[in-house]
């Protein structure tokens, strides 16, 4: 996986959710069974695509079978073009307003898409018989 950090300090919580997830994969035999999932973490800065890139070549080099982050929009950005030119896949966890291009079939999105999030806002306001709604939200640039 490959996860922004602004020092290298601590893990935060994308790597932490990744460690979690495959630790409980490989802890279930019966999921993937004969088989141990491993992971190779690589800290980026969070505004550093080039750098995005360079460790996307380093694990792919490693034979990874796909690529996990970075969560920054151009960092993203950047491994997404890397994985889609080599064909690995590239899960990401972030939101993205632009509409996936349905030819990348490597690009899986563990968030969902805005059509997707905008119904169920809608259903809620209906379900509730709310007449307004505040979304509060964050904006990591």
């Amino acid at each position: 996986g490959i996860f922004e950090s602004i020092e290298s300090g601590p893990s935060g919580p994308e790597e932490l959710a990744f460690k979690f997830a495959l630790n409980t994969i490989n802890r279930n035999r019966t999921l993937l069974p004969n088989t141990t999932l491993t992971y190779d973490i690589q800290r980026i800065n969070v505004y550093d695509s080039f750098e995005a890139s360079r460790k996307a070549c380093e694990q792919l080099s490693l034979g990874v079978a796909a690529i996990f982050g970075p969560s920054h929009s151009s960092s993203a950005d950047a491994v997404q073009s890397v994985s889609s030119a080599l064909a690995v896949p590239h899960i990401q966890t972030r939101w993205s307003h632009h509409l996936t291009d349905t030819k990348d079939a490597g690009f899986i999105s563990l968030y969902p898409d805005s059509l997707s999030l905008g119904r169920a806002v809608l259903e809620l306001l209906s379900f509730f018989s709310w007449r307004s709604l505040t979304v509060v939200y964050e904006d990591s640039s």
